[in-house]
């Protein structure tokens, strides 16, 4: 016979574990919207120091820029754009805000580099492309870090297979050889 308490611990932890699944996937999911969002802020930034060569105000290259492109990151920074200037709010502000909803500090200092700008008539052609270059060192460093972790997770798998190949070659080698039949 079995203790009543042996099952219901097994129970709750079986039925614990598919619990916590999702809100490690949404972890997963914000993660990767994340870096797909960092990837399209480096081009944004670009776009950004480019369209502020070509027209007059910060205001007028970050709408421009945003209107670029189809993807989420241009669809949502235009919307927050278009609704800030609906509100008669700055813009800069206004990427702030989405810096701090989204937990991207990039935005921030985007917000931060454009407020300066559209306060003072600075030029911010050069800090924008160093921030795109930082934001690209950052990236590249990311994913070489996620490189190298999954190249660690594979040594052990690797090497155990390698055991067993070498195991299941040998192991009839020797016995054939000591005479066990």
């Amino acid at each position: 016979n079995v203790p009543f308490a042996i099952p219901v611990v097994a129970g709750l932890v079986l039925g614990g574990y598919p619990w916590t699944l999702p809100t490690a996937e949404a972890k997963e999911a914000a993660a990767k919207a994340r870096a797909e969002f960092r990837d399209a802020l480096d081009f944004f930034l670009d776009l950004i120091a480019l369209e502020r060569l070509v027209r007059g105000s910060v205001k007028e290259a970050l709408e421009a820029a945003a209107e670029v492109s189809g993807c989420a990151p241009f669809l949502r920074i235009d919307a927050v754009l278009k609704r800030s200037a609906l509100a008669g709010q700055e813009p800069w502000n206004a990427l702030r805000d989405l810096g701090d909803e989204l937990d991207i500090e990039e935005l921030r200092a985007l917000g931060d580099i454009a407020a300066i700008a559209g306060d003072s008539g600075a030029k911010i052609y050069g800090t924008l492309l160093a921030a795109g270059r930082s934001l690209r060192h950052a990236t590249l460093a990311e994913e070489r870090a996620q490189a190298n972790a999954a190249s660690a997770r594979m040594s052990m798998p690797v090497a155990l297979l390698t055991i067993g190949l070498t195991m299941f070659v040998a192991v009839p080698l020797i016995l054939r050889m000591i005479g066990v039949s």
